[in-house]
């Protein structure tokens, strides 16, 4: 996500950089093809920070989730080698 943020704002200077070469050359044209273009850009890269800042979240969340189980419930504790090991056999 970093990466395609990264991209795009390199995107965004580009075109900007390429709208006044084609301003000074004259042509408008291409000058505002060029700003729409850096303007896109601008609205690509701000989604990507926003992706980026809720998956943070999300793993932060997710993060503070995992926690050793409590002694009084949940799965045997400590872990035994192997899940069968701690489990009653049926007859």
């Amino acid at each position: 996500m970093r990466a395609s943020a990264e991209d795009t704002r390199l995107r965004v200077i580009r075109s900007q950089a390429e709208a006044g070469a084609a301003r000074k050359a004259g042509d408008h044209e291409m000058a505002a093809q060029h700003e729409q273009q850096a303007e896109r850009s601008r609205l690509q890269e701000s989604a990507y920070r926003m992706q980026e800042s809720m998956l943070a979240g999300l793993m932060d969340d997710r993060g503070r989730g995992r926690r050793r189980p409590s002694r009084s419930g949940g799965w045997p504790w400590p872990p035994t080698p192997s899940y069968a090991a701690g489990t009653p056999r049926r007859r």
